[in-house]
């Protein structure tokens, strides 16, 4: 089973999904190399824009015309029902300010939450969409952006879903050091990982039995590669391995 919301929901999605390995690497070679840290997380940082050129595209379709072609990807080659496991996706409704999960997974979800039903990709685009740079989603009776906004590490849902032990991974930054903002939209960067990092600490603390946070083992957490975040998550997961093995024994 995993369950993620924003990026986490993509890592959740893709795999569990029943595909050789060839597609998902051919859908991955839409993201640039060189920048590809718009994929990962949640504020400005997501975007490859210049910071400087965020204020002019906030809001605008034209900030997530890359997305839209991951997500054209997605919808050819992922369906619920041909999962390799329980897959669950959160978004959050700007009308009501609710949690809407939507999967395959059972009906019942956690209280401060709704069950909602769209195809994979539609619900992928949901959760990843970032309020301010992604335009929301409009899914009857919903309006819907990025899923962190209720549940930046939704592990309360994977609890209720049955499962016996959660193992969660945190992308949260705003606890780590980091050098003063020099602009406005870094100032609203940093206050974003400030706020989502004590939200998903608070939740994680009554609902995960291990925390990985891979982003403490970056050498610089504001600047970064694809090649540095995989060694910084193998770091992550070879440092918890003995937590790891003793929970699952």
């Amino acid at each position: 089973m995993m369950v993620g919301s924003s990026a986490g929901a993509l890592v959740a999605a893709l795999a569990m999904a029943r595909r050789p390995r060839e597609k998902l690497a051919e859908l991955f070679q839409r993201w640039p190399r060189e920048s590809p840290s718009w994929a990962f997380t949640w504020w400005g940082r997501l975007l490859s824009f210049p910071r400087e050129k965020l204020p002019r595209c906030l809001g605008s379709h034209k900030a997530g015309e890359r997305w839209e072609e991951v997500v054209e990807g997605i919808e050819a080659i992922l369906s619920w029902d041909e999962m390799a496991g329980t897959v669950g996706v959160v978004a959050t409704d700007l009308l009501t300010g609710q949690g809407i999960v939507f999967g395959n997974g059972p009906a019942h979800v956690p209280e401060r939450f709704l069950r909602g039903d769209a195809p994979p990709w539609l619900a992928l685009r949901a959760s990843s969409a970032i309020p301010g740079l992604f335009a929301p989603v409009k899914r009857s009776p919903y309006l819907l952006a990025d899923g962190a906004l209720v549940a930046p590490v939704p592990a309360e849902v994977a609890r209720l879903w049955g499962a016996a032990k959660v193992v969660a991974v945190d992308l949260g930054s705003g606890d780590l050091p980091s050098p003063p903002p020099r602009s406005a939209s870094e100032t609203v960067d940093r206050a974003g990982a400030i706020l989502l990092t004590g939200l998903s600490r608070c939740q994680l603390q009554k609902t995960a039995d291990l925390v990985l946070q891979p982003l403490r083992y970056l050498a610089n957490p504001d600047t970064w590669n694809v090649e540095e975040l995989v060694a910084a998550g193998k770091e992550a997961l070879l440092e918890a391995w003995p937590a790891l093995e003793k929970l699952l024994s």
